[in-house]
């Protein structure tokens, strides 16, 4: 870790600032003033259903790792984060097979698993032919030992590229979350990180010299990385301190706190610590204007948001469209002016249907969906 560091300053600028990284952001919130100045007042879709200003999912990666599968997974189970949904269980598929019994199968049948590769030594990341072969392999090794679907993964040791990102999409991952905001844990993407806290679809090749979305979609693991700080040197309370600045930060600039807490690894002590770890990461998530959900939930609601199309300006009023197949309720209207912004609850939306909010700021009926 202190070679790490000593490498940061090779990076100068280019290295993501630790904990926070407000560049992600900033960009975004510059590109939103811009489009409102040019139309005399801007609007846009909350990020969020029902209201709330940002959002919270848990993960446990699970390594591989015979206590990891055992007995560590036993205490993770019995020791839920409180105000926290069930957080989403990382198998790795090889060691699951060797170690996951079949009476613990039988309790994760009610939990949301994603793919955490095949081995978890040194998967490759470059080719995507080649990347996408060893992801379909991992999936289909952990479906059978599960007998059920599984439509996410994260790369071991966050190990990616824009390969690995090619991969997902070729292997139709529904979701991936291989990548950090800021990264201060893998040696070889030390000091990096997509600097963004919201879901977002990497750009592809479209093969005819354009680009589209993936159609997997990336959430973003945010820092700090379970208790990876202790092993680099920090103790309990700086960490802990860590975490509430990072969860104050994600709550005021609307973005999704997706937190790691792995299951114990290496023994009793090592559990003891994730374990005290993952109460602080509970009380520093559970607040009332959190969105505190599951992972499939906020991937499920994050892809319907992207079906609700806007369109107006503040002086004719705005529509918005549903250009979707599916219904999308619980989204809200933010619209801004320079002496602040108002939220406007939308009614549940049908696919193919809009509805018109005028300048007067009254909320018209639906109009008929188009066929």
């Amino acid at each position: 870790y202190a070679r790490c560091e000593a490498r940061l300053a090779a990076l100068g600028r280019r290295a993501a600032a630790y904990p926070i990284d407000a560049s992600g952001w900033l960009l975004l919130e510059l590109i939103a003033a811009l489009a409102g100045r040019a139309g005399g007042g801007g609007a846009r879709i909350a990020h969020w259903p029902h209201g709330h200003r940002a959002a919270a999912v848990l993960t446990h990666d699970l390594e591989p790792r015979r206590y990891a599968y055992g007995a560590g997974l036993d205490r993770l189970l019995a020791r839920p984060a409180a105000g926290l949904p069930r957080g989403a269980l990382g198998l790795v598929a090889r060691p699951a097979r060797r170690h996951l019994r079949a009476d613990r199968r039988a309790v994760l049948a009610g939990r949301d698993v994603y793919c955490h590769g095949l081995d978890h030594r040194g998967e490759p990341v470059r080719g995507a032919r080649r990347v996408a072969r060893q992801l379909t392999r991992a999936r289909a090794l952990l479906e059978r030992h599960l007998g059920r679907t599984v439509d996410g993964y994260r790369s071991p040791r966050l190990d990616r590229s824009p390969d690995l990102d090619r991969a997902l999409d070729r292997a139709g991952f529904r979701f991936d979350s291989s990548h950090p905001d800021v990264d201060r844990e893998n040696p070889s993407h030390y000091g990096r990180g997509v600097r963004l806290c919201l879901p977002y679809r990497a750009p592809l090749d479209d093969g005819a010299g354009g680009w589209r979305p993936s159609r997997c979609l990336e959430v973003p693991l945010t820092a700090p990385d379970c208790i990876q700080p202790l092993f680099a040197g920090a103790d309990a309370a700086a960490l802990a301190d860590t975490v509430r600045q990072k969860a104050a930060w994600v709550r005021a600039s609307g973005g999704c706190y997706v937190a790691l807490v792995h299951a114990g690894v290496f023994g009793p002590a090592d559990a003891a610590r994730r374990e005290a770890h993952l109460q602080v990461v509970g009380d520093a998530l559970a607040q009332a204007d959190t969105w505190c959900t599951t992972l499939p939930a906020l991937v499920e609601w994050w892809t319907a948001r992207e079906q609700l199309h806007l369109a107006g300006d503040a002086a004719s009023g705005w529509r918005v469209a549903n250009a979707g197949p599916r219904p999308v309720a619980g989204a809200t209207l933010l619209i801004e002016a320079a002496d602040g912004a108002r939220r406007v609850a939308l009614p549940a939306l049908a696919p193919h249907a809009t509805y018109d909010l005028p300048a007067d700021g009254a909320l018209h009926a639906c109009s008929r969906p188009s066929q």
